[in-house]
């Protein structure tokens, strides 16, 4: 069974000097910068995805993803965080929240391909399941996103992936479990938004870290979720110009938010050992 974990609160400040503003100042003025990304790749993506699919801009923007991704991944399977990958690509332009293909650089963290089997199996797609023709659209998924607006840490669960909503609905019918996940996300900082709005932009109906410290808030709007229809949205944003942007400290910081979700994550994902069906359709 893999490792539960615990979430780790706020990201520490950065160590770095005041030279980060300066950096952020030099990157404004198209000047070279030590920088995972800059503001030219976030302006690749405003273009049209048609005559931007193989501009140097957005290519180069693809390879820094990849390289986040590369600095990441390996060392957080090495701590028991029970995510994979679906593509080979690594980098797709497909988010679970998007209203359509494209706009944005994604890479998708979700359950392996034989749990999501089984649960596909579960939602009555036996032959897809069979085939293995799966879509990373009916599971929780943790992104990690470009976009022209931000760069993006995200767990979505989409309509589509109806049993994890279904598990979701039923464990906050009970008290306890409902508890636990109020306390995870106390402990959120204001970074941090949850809502229900469908795109690959942040919606402005959305609960900010200061709203998660009130269970009465917390409580009502929760209770509005409806499985099947709304998608479940909580992640963190970063701005172009954020200052973490242009510093090596960003692969630290992306580990830490994508514990963070998972430990959320884990909370709502069905297994066997975390199944709440029942009282969902006894709700």
């Amino acid at each position: 069974m893999a490792q539960q974990w615990k979430l780790s609160g706020s990201i520490p400040e950065s160590k770095l000097s005041g030279k980060i503003s300066a950096n952020v100042m030099s990157a404004m003025r198209g000047e070279a910068v030590p920088a995972y990304f800059t503001l030219a790749h976030f302006t690749a993506l405003t273009a049209d995805l048609g005559n931007q699919m193989s501009s140097p801009e957005r290519e180069d923007a693809r390879q820094r993803l990849r390289e986040v991704h590369d600095r990441v991944y390996p060392p957080l399977r090495t701590q028991n965080v029970d995510l994979h990958q679906w593509t080979k690509s690594v980098v797709t332009e497909y988010s679970v929240g998007a209203v359509e293909h494209g706009g944005a650089l994604v890479v998708q963290y979700l359950r392996d391909s034989a749990q999501a089997r089984v649960v596909e199996r579960l939602m009555g797609r036996e032959e897809a399941a069979a085939s293995g023709d799966l879509a990373v659209r009916r599971h929780p998924v943790i992104e990690m996103r470009l976009t022209p607006r931000a760069f993006v840490l995200e767990l979505i669960i989409a309509p589509d992936a109806r049993w994890d909503q279904q598990n979701l609905a039923g464990k906050l019918t009970i008290s306890r479990h409902k508890q636990s996940l109020f306390s995870m996300l106390r402990q959120l900082d204001n970074t941090y938004a949850l809502g229900f709005w469908r795109g690959i932009h942040r919606s402005d109906m959305h609960l900010t870290g200061h709203h998660l410290q009130h269970p009465q808030i917390l409580d009502e709007w929760l209770s509005t979720f409806e499985p099947g229809q709304d998608w479940f949205r909580l992640g963190t944003w970063f701005a172009p110009d954020d200052p973490l942007l242009y510093t090596d400290e960003l692969s630290e910081a992306v580990s830490q938010h994508v514990k963070t979700l998972y430990a959320i994550y884990q909370h709502i994902l069905w297994t066997s050992d975390n199944n709440f069906h029942d009282f969902f359709q006894r709700r």
